[in-house]
């Protein structure tokens, strides 16, 4: 049987394997900011429980971001060694999610650093993206009748 691994390192760490169907087999989410130390263990444990290895995968799936760079860089760097093994890799930006499932029109609001937040506005084919100080952004989402998405909780 061959498999698919998806990883997102952009916040949290979480992999997840996808049978032929695309189905879930295991998903795990570990609450740590210091993936880098843990994540080869990790994905071989989470192979090795279904008798396969990286190099058996069909395909991957990766968060390409926005998040944390070290573990974007860290999910990069590990699907461009297997794009060059032969595996199939696919990335995605986590705020096209709710576009790619159909919603017509919307605000991604996500964390960045230095109290700034990270806005991507889509309306039809329309997008933009904004990097604004917490205040200036609450301003902006204020005058906006927009329905939000995130993955986390924003103060």
């Amino acid at each position: 049987m061959g498999y698919s691994l998806f990883i997102d390192s952009s916040d949290n760490l979480t992999l997840g394997l996808l049978n032929e169907q695309l189905e879930w087999v295991e998903f795990k989410t570990m609450a740590s900011r210091k993936s880098s130390g843990v994540f080869h263990g990790l994905v071989e444990e989470l192979l090795s429980s279904k008798n396969t290895d990286i190099f058996n995968l069909d395909r991957v799936f990766y968060a390409a971001g926005p998040g944390s760079y070290t573990g974007i860089r860290l999910v990069e760097g590990f699907s461009q060694i297997l794009r060059w093994r032969g595996v199939k890799t696919n990335s995605f930006y986590l705020f096209e999610i709710p576009k790619m499932l159909g919603e017509k029109s919307g605000i991604w609001v996500s964390e960045a650093y230095k109290g700034e937040l990270f806005l991507y506005h889509w309306d039809g084919e329309t997008t933009s993206t904004k990097l604004l100080k917490k205040e200036d952004a609450l301003t902006y989402l204020n005058d906006k009748n927009e329905t939000l998405y995130s993955l986390n909780k924003i103060e």
